[in-house]
């Protein structure tokens, strides 16, 4: 009986490598192949990638084990524990797209903070209250951004712009905390100064534009707190 379950233990982990294999090589190649594949693909993931912890709980399992790994022969060493067959294929999916999932985060976040649903209204707007614009950050965040640039870079200068130059693919959770607080405060100033404008793609009535005034009227930590929670509930 022992046995048997030993050999259904073998051929569960069999199945496992012989998916990441199919999946990185298009074939059934020998284990500390697929081993050494799996690792170069996680090590070749972007900073953010390699420290986020906004995975489901078996990629975190999987990518953790590889970077800890010191040896090749142990890659796989008790894996049928961690994972079936089946989640192979969503576990390298999940890391491969980490990056472009957290870009789409921070782009539909932007837009949101911003009050627009798009980001050529964004960006219309912008131009048209740019005369009426003194803060510094804002006109920073928008030098040179027009309507030819793709979301991708759109979304990656706005990033670059916010914390201080440091490229969002080597981010951690604190540096995307960080952003979505700076991206909610400079949208309500925003989006403040857009509706007096008689281009404004942005509609707010008066008791929200009072709202935000007041906002704004809080120091510094004061702000800050009540940031975060708006910024927590939205995550």
């Amino acid at each position: 009986m022992k046995n048997k379950e030993n050999n259904c233990k073998i051929n569960e982990k069999e199945e496992i490598i012989k998916e990441f294999s199919k999946i990185l090589y298009n074939k059934n190649e020998n284990d500390l192949i697929v081993a050494k594949g799996v690792t170069d693909f996680i090590f070749s993931l972007d900073n953010y990638s390699l420290q986020s912890q906004k995975f489901t709980s078996k990629t975190l399992k999987i990518r953790d084990k590889v970077l800890n790994n010191q040896k090749l022969s142990l890659v796989f060493k008790d894996i049928e524990k961690i994972i079936d067959k089946k989640d192979v294929k969503f576990i390298m999916a999940e890391l491969k797209n980490s990056y472009s999932n957290l870009l789409k985060e921070m782009f539909n976040f932007t837009l949101k903070a911003f009050g627009v649903k798009c980001k050529n209204d964004l960006l219309e707007t912008f131009l048209n209250s740019k005369e009426y614009i003194e803060n510094p950050q804002l006109k920073a965040l928008f030098e040179n951004i027009n309507n030819s640039i793709n979301d991708k870079i759109f979304t990656e200068k706005i990033a670059s712009e916010i914390n201080k130059n440091k490229h969002p693919k080597n981010w951690n959770s604190e540096d995307l905390a960080n952003f979505k607080i700076k991206i909610k405060e400079l949208g309500f100033k925003f989006q403040i100064i857009a509706t007096t404008t008689h281009y404004s793609n942005i509609t707010m009535n008066t008791a929200t534009q009072k709202l935000f005034l007041k906002i704004l009227e809080l120091n510094l930590p004061q702000r800050n707190v009540l940031l975060r929670n708006l910024v927590n509930e939205s995550i």
